[in-house]
């Protein structure tokens, strides 16, 4: 043989033991079927899950964040300062701005001082990027003045994940085996930006929410089991939740383990154990997408008309007698 064609050899030998790899990862990768309807929403591991205040988000997103590595962050901050211009140039003049606020608290007069807890609770995923975080952005910064009432009680929620494609959870999973049905499989990111107790909404946490490295999956049921624990600790009389968010619960890590509907399955679930309860009013404003097919009480509005219908939709929950009349 000579030497010439024993390096062919090499090569395709080589060739051909990537292809079979690429060929079995592509078998591990093959996406499961749905489970039972009433299969039980499980989580991996929630090692990793990190809830805290926009204001110690720094040691979140550092060199330990598992997207770093990979070169999937804004490292520079060019993003976060395209990010705060962007909201920047959306800022109403403050004439609108005031006539927003005047017709707002007009609309709310009839509560009458009453004692109202509510929570606003913000969708970060990757699809947010851009104009739709802009514009939310601006519209929670002006209901937050709207709101600033006396006997009402406002806090600022935000989820996401921490890093792409399940992150560590993922990679734990992997190292043991990828055992079938693992549950959810990545980590939560759940941020405080403002919470009830808090005087108002600090513009360094303002600034915090415009991070372009926050935007990853979206994991919607357990963000709502969390705001409204949280808001079942308030003494308020009258407690509302309301989602603003652009799209159908994914972690495709999740997904492709579990089923297609394991994620829309379990918001459906927290939907409706709220909803029976019935201690809290709640409903949801889509940006960009039509929440309708979740949420009873519900509003849609593109980018430009965020900030109205933001404002509207709250006036009418906080309007409603329950949310079982809803």
């Amino acid at each position: 043989m000579t030497p010439e064609i024993f390096l062919v050899l090499v090569v395709l030998a080589s060739i051909g033991v990537q292809l079979a790899r690429r060929h079995r990862g592509r078998q591990r990768l093959k996406p499961v079927t749905d489970g039972p309807e009433d299969e039980p929403y499980r989580i991996f591991t929630t090692e990793y899950d990190w809830t805290g205040k926009a204001e110690d988000l720094a040691s979140l997103l550092s060199t330990q964040h598992p997207d770093f590595e990979r070169e999937w962050t804004d490292r520079a901050g060019d993003g976060w300062r395209a990010a705060l211009a962007l909201a920047a140039v959306r800022m109403p003049h403050d004439a609108v701005r005031q006539a927003l606020i005047a017709e707002t608290r007009l609309r709310l007069q009839p509560l009458g001082g009453s004692s109202v807890a509510l929570s606003l609770l913000l969708d970060q995923s990757g699809s947010m990027k851009g104009e739709p975080m802009a514009a939310t952005r601006v519209a929670l910064d002006v209901a937050m003045d709207a709101l600033a009432m006396p006997g009402l009680t406002t806090e600022l929620l935000g989820y996401s994940t921490v890093g792409w494609q399940g992150g560590k959870p993922r990679q734990r999973w992997i190292e043991k085996g990828r055992p079938p049905r693992p549950g959810r499989l990545c980590a939560l990111q759940h941020v405080i930006y403002k919470a009830g107790a808090d005087d108002g909404w600090s513009e360094d946490s303002k600034r915090w929410m415009m991070h372009p490295d926050l935007l990853r999956e979206n994991i919607d049921g357990e963000a709502l089991r969390w705001a409204a624990s949280r808001l079942r600790t308030s003494p308020a009389k009258i407690k509302a939740l309301v989602v603003v968010s652009d799209g159908a619960p994914v972690d495709d890590a999740t997904l492709l383990a579990n089923g297609p509907r394991y994620l829309e399955r379990d918001i459906l679930r927290v939907i409706g154990e709220i909803e029976n309860v019935g201690d809290i009013r709640l409903g949801a404003v889509g940006v960009g997408f039509a929440v309708a097919r979740y949420y009873r009480l519900s509003a849609w509005s593109g980018i430009d008309g965020l900030t109205t219908t933001l404002l509207d939709h709250i006036a009418t929950v906080l309007s409603r007698d329950s949310p079982a009349k809803s």
